[in-house]
Parts: C-alpha cells; sequence; structure tokens
C-alpha cells in the first residue's frame, strides 16, 4: 500500500520542489531520477507537481514518488506527498518519508 502524507513546510513551494529534488537525486546509494515536473498558475495560487522514481537496493525495486505543491491554503505551501512501488512493505517507503520530512521541516 502507499505511503501518503500531508506536509505543511516551510519557505515557497519551489523552495520545497528543490529540497524534494535533492533528496530523490542525491540521498541514498543510488541516484533517483525525475520523471515529470508541471506548474500551473490559478487564481488560489501555484501548483508543481513532481514525479520521481528511486532505486533502492536492499528492496530490489523502484520508489515512485508524486509531490504535489501548492498555496491554495491562504498562501502556506502545502506539501502532498505519495510514495509507492513494486515491492510495498519493505520499509523502503517509510525511510524516503523520513527524508522527506527532514528535508521539509514545517513553517
Amino acid at each position: 500500500m502507499a505511503v501518503v502524507k500531508t506536509l505543511y513546510p516551510a519557505g515557497t513551494a519551489e523552495e520545497c520542489a528543490r529540497r524534494i529534488t535533492e533528496t530523490m537525486l542525491g540521498k541514498g546509494f543510488s541516484q533517483g531520477r525525475e520523471a515529470d515536473r508541471y506548474t500551473v498558475e490559478t487564481a488560489s495560487g501555484t501548483i508543481l507537481v513532481l514525479v520521481f522514481e528511486k532505486y533502492f537496493l536492499w528492496q530490489r525495486g523502484n520508489l515512485t514518488l508524486t509531490a504535489v505543491l501548492d498555496t491554495a491554503e491562504g498562501g502556506a505551501v502545502r506539501a502532498h506527498l505519495i510514495i509507492a512501488g513494486a515491492n510495498e512493505g519493505t520499509g523502503a517507503e517509510k525511510k524516503l518519508l523520513e527524508w522527506l520530512e527532514k528535508a521539509l521541516p514545517a513553517g
């Protein structure tokens, strides 16, 4: 089952996107890759969607992170994180979430 978490980190959506990118591409023994990224400007604020894949050697499979960043709730950044993978239940999802929570401290 996927791990889903919503955080309210400090900083702008772009700063949060940079910290997520650094975590996904540089943390751990394997390098991740950014599969997609797009931004939508709305009357309520910016919506930024990031999709990453990261290989976990000890899991022997990829995890996918989908991160949706928005400022629709009164200007504060909301980061909605969805982590899923082929070998779910090995603990890799929770480890990745720990890394992301450290990269996105509360605002």
